[in-house]
């Protein structure tokens, strides 16, 4: 191949390069343009885009590695709230059994009181009714 054709098969690779840069296809843009020889007239500019490139994937992997820590960073923050959550829930649930079970014992601390009055009362009727029948057989003597 003659230099004009060299250079016309530099320049379309190049222009391909270039085409991927707008596509945002850095890898591409690196692997096309490092197909240049050194000494061709788009080497200078080929290995200033070739940095360029780099850096724009080195800028992708970084922001990346951000997302992924900031959605690492939600995921633990929901779940911790999760866990709250299901922990109060838990703590709720317990001291509704603990209320429930209070009741239950105040009641039958209530049954318990009156069954023991309702004795008490009938003890009561019963000494007054013996009472009258020691008056009465008082009385009648």
């Amino acid at each position: 191949m003659d230099y004009l054709e060299l250079r016309l098969a530099h320049q379309v690779t190049f222009q391909q390069a270039r085409d991927q840069m707008d596509e945002r296809e850095w890898e591409r843009v690196i692997e096309l343009l490092a197909r240049i020889p050194d000494e061709s007239f788009y080497t200078q500019r080929s290995k200033l885009i070739i940095e360029e490139s780099k850096r724009n994937i080195l800028e992708l992997q970084l922001e990346t590695e951000r997302t992924a820590r900031h959605v690492a960073e939600e995921t633990a923050i929901t779940e911790k709230q999760a866990r709250l959550l299901a922990e109060d829930r838990a703590d709720k649930e317990a001291e509704l059994r603990v209320l429930e079970e209070l009741e239950r014992q105040e009641a039958e601390a209530k049954s318990l009181e009156d069954a023991h009055l309702r004795a008490i009362e009938e003890v009561a009727k019963k000494a007054a009714e013996s009472r009258a029948d020691e008056e009465a057989l008082l009385r009648a003597n």
